[in-house]
């Protein structure tokens, strides 16, 4: 009766290695949005704002991110009174 447990084992490997691929594909199809949402961070740390925080709402709301990093006051310059 050892058959029942090798087969249940070789299952598991087989299910083991697709999820491993399975990991790998999500991977690459996450690093392009990764990879997009420091454009927002970039422009925001020009203008003197925090890059961990436009970078992190860009990964959940990108076109909101842009527009904001765009859009808010410069504070890397020297204001004159």
């Amino acid at each position: 009766m050892l058959w029942p447990r090798d087969q249940s084992r070789f299952t598991k490997q087989i299910r083991g290695g697709h999820d491993l691929l399975a990991l790998r594909k999500g991977r690459r199809r996450a690093a392009p949005g990764q990879a997009i949402a420091f454009w927002p961070a970039r422009v925001a740390v020009r203008k003197g704002h925090s890059f961990i925080g436009y970078f992190l709402l860009s990964l959940v709301f990108f076109p909101l991110s842009l527009i904001m990093a765009y859009a808010v006051e410069d504070r890397s310059r020297v204001a004159y009174g």
